[in-house]
Parts: C-alpha cells; structure tokens; sequence
C-alpha cells in the first residue's frame, strides 16, 4: 500500500520487479490518483487498486486484506511545517 502514492512513480517501478505482487494506492489528492491511474492504465487491472482520496492521518481504509507494506514516500511534503510536525516520518509494518 502506497499512501501518498502522487503520480504512481513508486507503484510504475516496483510493479514490474514484483510480478506477484498486487498493489493499493491512495493519495490526499484526487488530481493525483487520476494521474497515477493514467500512468498506471496498462497494467492488469487486478493487481491495483485504487481509494478514494484521503488525507494520511484521517485514513481509514476497509480492506479485504491487510497489507504487508505500507509506505510513505514523501507523502507529507506538500503539508506546512505544522501539519508535518504532527505526522510520523515513516511508518514500517511488517
């Protein structure tokens, strides 16, 4: 799971090293889902799946699965300093 997936970059290189590998992208903003759908477009649909846009601290996701990654890739740089300072720099689940 990718949670401030922006434009698919991450998800557009890991998906062909993980062939077995299905993915879940959500992102604060809209505009940028609707981009990384489009970049994304070629792939099995299958193998992704995308949220409704959702800010990282009110995200609350009801999934079939949990996920065995989370990241959180640059996610929060767009925030102002004050909204980064209530947010984790990175979160690891294993």
């Amino acid at each position: 799971m990718d949670t401030g997936c922006g434009t698919g970059f991450l998800v557009s290189k890991a998906i062909a090293e993980f062939p077995y590998t299905n993915f879940i992208l959500v992102d604060s903003s809209e505009d940028m889902l609707d981009q990384a759908r489009k970049k994304l477009f070629s792939y099995p649909t299958g193998r992704l799946e995308f949220l409704k846009a959702s800010p990282t601290q009110e995200f609350s996701p009801n999934l079939k699965e949990n996920p065995d990654i989370i990241t959180a890739i640059q996610c929060h740089h767009y925030l102002s300093r004050e909204s980064r300072a209530k947010q984790p720099e990175y979160v690891m689940i294993f």
